[in-house]
């Protein structure tokens, strides 16, 4: 090769010129090898770096997609929170419209049957003194002023219980009621 010592014959230099003639062959073996290779070694590397490239944007992808979904499922959850909380709200909110109407509904029906008793009270109270029963000629007399502004003035015995003057005041928003109409909305019949 190109008058330089083979391999063999290196292992029997003995003068440096021998030597430096032996070292400059090995080293253009090693470049030619080098040269040979190096546009490979560049393809190599240059893949690898790709794929390295592309395994990190694979792995920035992921995290942001994770990162997105954990906020997508926090959201959600978060909405669902609302939406229970909402719900929660409508049902106590009916619970309690339901429970008004119903307490409108008794207390309706109470004066209706309070009325009826007062005024059979009343109807008693009157056959006792036209009877000639025993009133002692005392009496209440009573100026009311209503809620609506009205004022109503009633009489009653003297010895009438203070509930009974609480149950007139009570049955006042029905009275009216039935005095225009002489009926009840559970039907003709005050009394039944």
């Amino acid at each position: 090769m190109d008058g330089l010592p083979s391999l063999g014959q290196a292992q029997t230099a003995s003068s440096s010129d021998e030597v430096n003639q032996l070292a400059r062959f090995i080293c253009s073996l090693i470049g030619d090898s080098i040269e040979r290779h190096e546009v490979e070694l560049r393809l190599a590397r240059s893949e690898q770096e790709g794929r390295e490239a592309e395994r990190r944007l694979r792995e920035q992808q992921n995290a942001a997609y994770e990162a997105s979904l954990a906020r997508d499922r926090e959201r959600e959850s978060v909405a669902r929170a609302k939406e229970e909380q909402e719900r929660m709200e409508r049902q106590r909110e009916e619970e309690r419209q339901r429970k008004s109407l119903r307490i409108g509904e008794l207390q309706t029906q109470w004066r209706w049957a309070t009325l009826a008793r007062l005024l059979a009270e009343e109807e008693r109270e009157a056959a006792n003194i036209d009877g000639g029963g025993p009133t002692n000629g005392e009496v209440c007399k009573l100026n009311l002023r209503l809620e609506n502004g009205s004022r109503i003035i009633k009489t009653f015995p003297a010895d009438v219980e203070l509930q009974r003057l609480f149950d007139f005041v009570e049955t006042r928003a029905v009275a009216g009621e039935w005095e225009a109409r002489k009926e009840t909305p559970y039907g003709p019949d005050l009394h039944s």
